[in-house]
């Protein structure tokens, strides 16, 4: 049976971190149809709620993860190998950069799931920011155990394909020891981590962070505050590395970068990208352009950003 479907159409992914998905993904990106990313940790009723939201036209997925999907119906459902086995289409189209790229449903930190649909052109531009702030490149050895079904792991992701780098993939954080391995068998030069991994590793396994981190040229983080006491914890392990993060909802991510071995001011969401535009509003959605309310609003924020630290 053919598996083409026509540009623009949802094909749902599921998968753990694995070669798998990321050729899965990159298939459909290719193919001009848009990647709805799936967690494979996703509840049945959220996953029931997607399915009906994103309608894609079939959903790929590996064996291990077959249970999630049983019960769902009104699309086609194919194994990742039966998909390699059956699609031999040499059809080559132009997608435009404009288009939908994939989708991801995020609640933020409170909401109710909802799709996030990014474009070609959106992935790129913000890819081509975290290499040039962040100083990516071909030689690096990338240590990712963040979920690319989220926009964070994805994103760590695109930099390393973007540059050619090599990126070596875990699941997930559960086996720290696992993790300490690979960065020594493979000479890592970078690790990306949500803040609360960071501040796991340093509580709980100092002597092997001080001993596997010491060498890394960058610790990224991201998708919620980092405490003071965590950026420290790796300021003083890091030799001559920086710890950083960006900031962004998944609708516009990495619109502020923040290196705090450079910037100071570590309660600080960082500077704004660039060609990234940044507006303070007021509660009643007017537009703060004088330098007192400006101050103001910017006082609010820090103080915010202290209340969510502490």
């Amino acid at each position: 049976r053919s598996l083409s479907y026509s540009q623009n159409s949802v094909i749902s992914i599921l998968f753990e971190n694995s070669i798998e998905f990321v050729i899965s993904y990159l298939g459909i990106l290719k193919a001009g149809c848009i990647a709805h990313l799936i967690s494979p940790t996703t509840i049945e009723s959220n996953l029931q709620e997607q399915i009906s939201s994103a309608q894609p036209k079939l959903i790929i997925y590996s064996k291990s993860l077959d249970s999630k999907i049983i019960n769902l119906k009104s699309f086609q459902k194919a194994e990742f190998k039966e998909v390699i086995e059956n699609n031999k289409s040499k059809d080559v189209r132009k997608i435009d950069t404009a288009n939908t790229a994939y989708l991801i449903y995020t609640s933020g930190t409170t909401s109710t799931p909802k799709g996030v649909p990014v474009s070609h052109a959106n992935s790129i531009f913000t890819t081509k920011n975290i290499v040039n702030i962040l100083g990516y490149n071909s030689t690096d050895i990338d240590i990712l155990p963040l979920p690319l079904s989220h926009s964070f792991g994805l994103g760590c992701l695109h930099t390393s394909l973007f540059v050619g780098s090599t990126v070596i993939l875990h699941k997930n954080t559960i086996n720290f020891n696992e993790i300490f391995d690979t960065m020594k068998k493979y000479s890592a030069t970078t690790f990306a981590a949500v803040p609360a991994t960071l501040s796991k590793l340093l509580r709980e396994n100092q002597n092997e962070v001080e001993k596997y981190f010491a060498n890394l040229r960058l610790v990224i983080t991201n998708s919620t505050p980092i405490s003071t006491a965590t950026v420290n914890g790796f300021r003083k392990v890091l030799k001559v590395g920086k710890i950083a993060t960006y900031y962004g909802l998944t609708e516009a991510s990495r619109s502020t970068f923040m290196i705090f071995n450079v910037d100071g001011k570590e309660e600080s969401v960082g500077k704004s990208a660039p060609n990234v535009q940044i507006k303070i509003m007021s509660d009643d959605n007017d537009e703060r352009r004088s330098e007192e309310h400006t101050s103001e609003l910017q006082s609010r924020l820090h103080l915010v950003c202290r209340l969510l630290l502490e």
